[in-house]
């Protein structure tokens, strides 16, 4: 990979308009704060720097954090700093190349800065970034939504996107390109569409359902798969789908149009960096059939499901997982492998228990020879960590009712292809105690694993049951910190579920949500746990890694903005089902950090997670009373100055990879691609200015005779005359 040093350029008077998510408005007002505007028609598209900050998690291990997207502000939401987020997604892929498009990104490290109608900067630092770089890309995605109104009886929709690139030689700076992908409403009053997440891939094509439900007139007409191009989208045009424009809208495809008795449900994304093109969409529909394509008309198999055509007849519920990664044991011509929850089995307990898993080939299309069906409810499970045995003969998932076939999350199971060849599955049940099914409060999450040979194992990864619940510790096999609970004993009133959908790593690692509390403490919190994965016993200890709470949230200082904020809210379940907004499979990509090979790390490397993202509550102390009050609570103080936004947190590794630049003569000036007259002016510049840029050749810390040599070489070195 290639890399070379950003050139920081300050401007003054800079006109525009881009949020951080990172920052907070210089208003001084607390309301309305400064999310994005999505009627704004310079507002489409943002860029910016974001640069993460450090927290230690229970194992000592350390990860960086940051808001990388807020949910945005509409007219029709009324009192409060932005919408709400739903359905969520990373990039299981990454991919590694220059950065697209406009190569000019906005950074500030102080409270208040940031360009829009509720940020106003005098002078702006620059982050000038050239084309010939190879960054580390991944992409993701959500929904956000607003149920309040002033204009009628309409709902907000909007399909968020963001493409994350990180220079392999600073892996602690993300730059982010904010997309409003698209929009359900042109302006307050209209309601075109209901919209569910999906899935996207690292090249920026994000896939998303949508339907009907509180459309008004004027609605795109059934159910239907979209695709846009996060990266063809750009400032002054809006993305709104209506009937008059179902399809053709800036960077938008339709692949799917159905009337509304052909049910699907969201869609995953099949990336482009595997299946070539523009990627492809593999859905689920309520027909037990999988649909899949690059293009309308899309394919139809039922070959994904074990036993289909036989007497057991499995079906399959909730979305599609999917990893980039091939298991040997497939035997097959698989590109990638993909799981869905599956009812039926043998036996057939009627019950939604089951893991299946199968290969697809480049088109999409699902190998019958590669599929497996991985039981958690056929006896008792043991925990290889500590011993504990549960009951798992009456379990059944949970997470695949209400509304998440069609706002998402997705999907409900995950799969991974770990470094030495093995294939894991994961899922969260729950143990059926509950009179309220899909509301069951006692939940445990089972992982399977297969080898080469088709030896097959299982055990607990988590529990959170009335009887008795996992323990989090302060490293592998080390002290306990604290018990996960069942959500009605941490929040008496509470339902569940308790535990979200399971989300696997690179390296096997299993990543959730769930209720705890900490030994030295009197009240429950919710956290983001990482299950470190021990390939030799195949067990799991938890680690807390990010916890939501009001006062004892994880807070940090962000970087850009200069102002402490905290994580107060982590959902996992709303009135009567899981969230769509909380923890799915998808909320982890399958890549290690940066890119790297997953087998030179450890489980418990902080390098193993290529990335993962979780939605969550921060509120920022603007007033600096260090109360962290949100002011649209109702449990707040309306006085408060203090911001409270609904925002997708990153959370990964940041360290750097030591690469060598080429031509690191071609960041002086621009043109960035190639070396030019203007190099030559700004080294002539540097080498008299005794300006380190121009200590290029040994001895270093002198410029001298020898640093114009080597500049001269490098001018007419192939490296530098042709695109990198």
């Amino acid at each position: 990979m290639k890399t070379r040093i950003a050139a920081l350029v300050a401007l003054a008077g800079l006109s525009g308009s881009v949020f951080a998510q990172d920052s907070i408005s210089n208003l001084g007002t607390g309301l309305p704060g400064d999310a994005p505007d999505v009627f704004s028609a310079t507002d489409q598209v943002d860029r910016f720097v974001l640069d993460l900050a450090p927290i230690t998690t229970s194992f000592g291990t350390t990860f960086g954090i940051g808001p990388i997207h807020k949910a945005p502000n509409v007219a029709s939401q009324g009192g409060f700093f932005g919408t709400l987020i739903s359905g969520q997604a990373i990039s299981q892929d990454l991919v590694v190349g220059p950065i697209n498009g406009d190569p000019l990104f906005f950074r500030w490290d102080q409270p208040g800065f940031g360009v829009g109608p509720n940020n106003s900067v005098p002078s702006e630092e620059i982050e000038l970034v050239g084309s010939t770089i190879d960054y580390v890309q991944l992409s993701t995605l959500f929904n956000a939504f607003s149920t309040t109104s002033t204009v009628g009886n309409t709902t907000s929709n909007t399909l968020n996107g963001t493409i994350i690139n990180i220079d392999p030689s600073d892996g602690d700076r993300l730059f982010v390109t904010r997309v409003l992908a698209a929009n359900n409403q042109v302006s307050p009053g209209d309601d075109f569409f209901s919209t569910g997440v999906g899935g996207v891939d690292a090249n920026g094509n994000a896939y998303f359902r949508t339907d009907t439900f509180f459309a008004g007139a004027g609605a795109v007409p059934g159910q239907n798969y979209y695709r846009v191009n996060l990266d063809l989208r750009n400032n002054g045009v809006f993305n709104v789908l209506s009937a008059a424009t179902p399809t053709g809208a800036q960077a938008t495809e339709r692949l799917l149009s159905t009337s509304d008795s052909d049910t699907h449900s969201v869609p995953q994304a099949l990336p482009q960096s595997i299946f070539g093109g523009n990627g492809l969409i593999g859905g689920p529909n309520f027909s037990s059939q999988y649909r899949f394509g690059g293009s309308s008309p899309l394919g139809t198999s039922t070959q994904h499901l074990f036993g289909a055509g036989a007497p057991s007849g499995v079906d399959h519920r909730g979305g599609l997982a999917l990893t980039p990664n091939t298991f040997g044991g497939f035997n097959d011509s698989g590109v990638a492998t993909m799981a869905i929850l599956a009812k039926g089995g043998q036996p057939d307990t009627g019950e939604t228990e089951t893991i299946n898993v199968f290969a697809v080939d480049a088109s999409g299309a699902p190998i019958g020879a590669s599929r497996r069906l991985f039981d958690p409810t056929n006896g008792n499970i043991t925990d290889n960590s500590n011993g504990f045995v549960l009951n798992a003969a009456t379990g059944a998932s949970i997470h695949h009712f209400s509304q998440a076939a069609f706002n998402g999350g997705s999907g409900q199971v995950d799969v991974q292809v770990i470094p030495n060849g093995d294939l894991l599955g994961v899922v969260t049940l729950g143990l059926n105690q509950s009179t309220r099914f899909d509301q069951d409060p006692d939940n445990y999450i089972v992982a399977f694993r297969e080898d080469a040979s088709g030896n097959v194992s299982e055990t607990l990864v988590a529990y959170a049951t009335f009887s008795a619940s996992k323990e989090y510790l302060d490293g592998p096999g080390g002290n306990v910190l604290g018990t996960l609970l069942p959500i009605d004993l941490a929040f008496p009133g509470a339902t569940g579920p308790s535990v979200t959908s399971p989300a696997i790593d690179s390296s096997g690692n299993v990543w959730f949500v769930a209720p705890f509390q900490a030994n030295d403490e009197q009240f429950a919190d919710t956290g983001l746990f990482r299950a470190v994965y021990n390939p030799a016993n195949f067990s799991f200890d938890l680690e807390l890694v990010v916890r939501g709470g009001f006062g004892t949230g994880t807070t940090v200082t962000g970087l850009n903005s200069g102002t402490p904020y905290q994580v107060q809210f982590i959902s996992i379940a709303d009135s009567n089902s899981i969230s769509s907004g909380a923890f799915f499979s998808s909320n982890a990509t399958t890549a290690a950090h940066l890119g790297q090979d997953a087998s030179q790390f450890s489980p418990i490397d902080a390098e193993s997670n290529g990335g993962v993202i979780l939605s969550a509550e921060i509120v920022y102390d603007v007033d600096g009373d260090g109360d962290f009050d949100d002011p649209t609570s109702s449990a707040g103080d309306p006085t408060s100055l203090d911001e409270a936004y609904n925002a997708l947190i990153y959370v990964g590794a940041t360290s750097s990879i030591d690469v060598v630049d080429p031509c690191p003569i071609a960041s002086y000036a621009p043109p960035l691609d190639l070396v030019s007259q203007a190099d030559v002016n700004a080294f002539v510049g540097f080498f008299f200015g005794m300006d380190p840029r121009a200590d290029l050749a040994a001895p270093f810390g002198v410029i001298s005779q020898a640093d114009v040599n080597a500049f001269v070489d490098l001018f007419f070195s192939p490296e530098c005359n042709q695109p990198q």
